[in-house]
């Protein structure tokens, strides 16, 4: 069952859209400065992942050139029309981001 909790100024003015992906709540930027009342510049980027199904070597090409590393594998989690398959599961912090940019520049 998805839950959240609403919250609300004194003026009752804000209005967050959320979407679920099984037990992941999806904010945009913009709607998590509003919902905590915080400047856009303090809002920065922590972590960033990815998925694919383990045969698509095209996704995992692009993926790992991000500078995205393999964290795991779920196994029949991906519903194909050919039948279930397992997918890979990559992310990147940032500061792998930082070192992955500056190793970039450098070459």
């Amino acid at each position: 069952m998805n839950e959240i909790e609403i919250y609300k100024s004194t003026d009752n003015q804000i209005e967050i859209n959320v979407q679920f992906d099984n037990d992941t709540v999806w904010l945009s930027q913009s709607q998590i400065t509003e919902l905590f009342q915080r400047d856009r510049t303090v809002i920065t980027m922590h972590r960033i992942e990815a998925s694919c199904a383990v045969g698509n070597s095209g996704s995992i090409r692009v993926i790992e050139k991000s500078g995205m590393l393999l964290e795991g594998r779920k196994r029949q989690i991906l519903p194909l029309k050919s039948g279930w398959s397992d997918n890979f599961n990559y992310a990147i912090l940032a500061s792998d981001l930082e070192l992955h940019l500056a190793n970039y520049i450098l070459s």
